[in-house]
């Protein structure tokens, strides 16, 4: 079989022959929440905006200096902000807030010894596709960074504390994210470079244990699972998907 390629990052996200890791964390609530992002996309919050920004500053600083990107500092309504959004048409607008908290992230990650030496020596935004062996349904993962047996993922969080952030990886899936980006590319080991949004901006570097990857393999191999007989072998419709139980 012919490796897929994505020749831009609009055509890799327009893409549904392949299933992502994100598209499993819609279905993992179900497959009409799968069904509503293929429709309309994904929600599209500051939260997310500012994590998507943060990784473009940090893995792709050449398209990050090409971006239009303006800070307001005020409520989002009223003529003042009428008027702002005019002025910076086709741009990016941050409140000034994110705009800072950007801009100490970037700081913050690029004076850390080990995540500088562990990004600089990676190939950056790798895109991979593969056949998952068990449920034959095709994937594809576009990695942060990737070295010769180690991908690494930059995440933002509100505490990097090790219980705090374990405790976000479960309920975010991260776990999940681990195992099959790991799969997928055919690394053995898988590590987390995190810094807080708010001030001092602390770092932390987390390798993931086989416990871990193991937990999250167990997961995306149920949901790829669920992919197939809903979506293409549609032994189940989705149409007729609900929960029942005793309370």
């Amino acid at each position: 079989m012919r490796r897929k390629e994505f020749k831009t990052d609009e055509e890799y996200y327009a893409d549904r022959e392949y299933v992502t890791n994100s598209q499993l964390g819609y279905l993992s609530k179900s497959p009409l929440n799968l069904i509503h992002y293929y429709q309309y996309g994904g929600e599209n919050t500051s939260a997310f905006e500012l994590g998507r920004l943060l990784h473009m500053a940090v893995l792709e600083e050449d398209k990050f200096q090409n971006e239009d990107i303006s800070c307001y500092d005020g409520i989002k309504r009223g003529k003042k902000w009428e008027e702002f959004k005019s002025e910076n048409k086709g741009g990016i607008i941050l409140s000034e807030k994110d705009c800072k908290s950007l801009k100490g992230m970037v700081r913050s990650l690029s004076i850390n010894d080990e995540v500088s030496e562990l990004l600089s020596s990676a190939k950056k935004e790798v895109v991979n596709c593969w056949i998952d062996k068990d449920s034959l349904v095709k994937c594809k993962g576009k990695a942060d960074a990737v070295l010769p047996d180690c991908i690494v993922d930059v995440k933002t969080t509100t505490n990097i504390e090790f219980e705090k952030f374990r405790s976000s990886c479960y309920r975010y899936g991260y776990n999940r994210q681990a195992a099959f980006y790991s799969d997928g590319f055919g690394v053995q080991n898988f590590k987390f470079v995190c810094v807080e949004k708010e001030y001092p901006y602390r770092i932390a570097v987390y390798d993931c244990s086989q416990e871990f990857i193991n937990s999250g393999r167990e997961e995306y191999k149920k949901l790829l699972e669920s992919y197939f007989e809903y979506f293409i072998s549609k032994e189940k419709n989705y149409n007729d998907y609900y929960l029942k139980g005793t309370l």
